[in-house]
């Protein structure tokens, strides 16, 4: 995933310009975007997004990364106002131009990333279903959501399934169920996130000048004996051999 400046983008696009709230496809090289049916590397997913603070930006995924086929993206890149996610995925992206530099800095930058690339399938999910018109959208839709939402609140101990439950309007009989439809856990999610940025952090230069404890409650964990379990289990060692081991490196 990479975000990159673009020029000012006109709201219908002439050629070469890519239009508010759609997307293309783009074949590759190195860091030089170009228009598909050139020769280059792997295809990518330009989604263009008006910046706040002036000007433009364009958020780049490879499309193997999205996991969907090339005619899904291509039915759903005009649509994409049409979803009911358009709205959220705008805003996620906004806020994460508003602050790149201290969001790529952040121990769970890579958990923001795989979630924001999540939360761009849903959306081309969606979008090629026909924003509601057409089949319903898959339950990895809302799990997508979920697993963005969790990203943003990795470290609010309050983050329970009803909280999750209410903040995407669905019940928690219904989280659960898209969840066990797309094979994954909501609790073992979370967890698994938050074990993720705590071992970030445990290695980081701060957090080698913190206690166990301290991390654990930094990254959601109330418990610091359930964390120290969780942790083994995870990564098959301790949280402060974790930390010691790589104070040697």
């Amino acid at each position: 995933m990479l975000l990159i400046d673009t020029p000012p983008l006109p709201r219908t696009a002439p050629d070469g310009a890519f239009p508010y709230g759609t997307a293309v496809l783009l074949a590759t090289d190195a860091a030089r975007p170009r228009r598909p049916g050139a020769r280059g590397g792997a295809p990518l997913l330009a989604l263009a997004f008006p910046h706040r603070g002036g000007g433009s930006r364009a958020l780049l995924v490879p499309l193997d990364r999205l996991g969907l086929p090339a005619d899904v993206v291509r039915r759903a890149a005009p649509r994409l106002r049409a979803s009911p996610l358009h709205g959220l995925v705008r805003a996620h992206l906004q806020r994460i131009a508003d602050d790149a530099a201290g969001l790529s800095a952040d121990p769970g930058a890579a958990a923001l990333g795989a979630a924001t690339v999540e939360l761009v399938r849903a959306l081309l999910v969606s979008a090629a279903t026909g924003g509601g018109s057409g089949p319903p959208v898959r339950p990895d839709t809302l799990v997508a959501r979920v697993r963005a939402h969790v990203a943003r609140h990795l470290t609010d101990p309050g983050l329970t399934p009803a909280a999750v439950a209410r903040a995407h309007g669905v019940s928690v009989r219904q989280l659960y169920k898209a969840f066990a439809a797309a094979g994954a856990s909501l609790e073992q999610e979370v967890i698994a996130q938050r074990l993720e940025a705590a071992r970030a952090r445990l290695v980081s230069p701060a957090g080698r000048q913190r206690s166990i404890a301290a991390t654990a409650r930094a990254c959601g964990f109330a418990d610091p004996s359930h964390f120290a379990r969780r942790f083994r289990a995870a990564y098959g060692t301790s949280p402060r051999e974790w930390q010691r081991t790589a104070a040697t490196r």
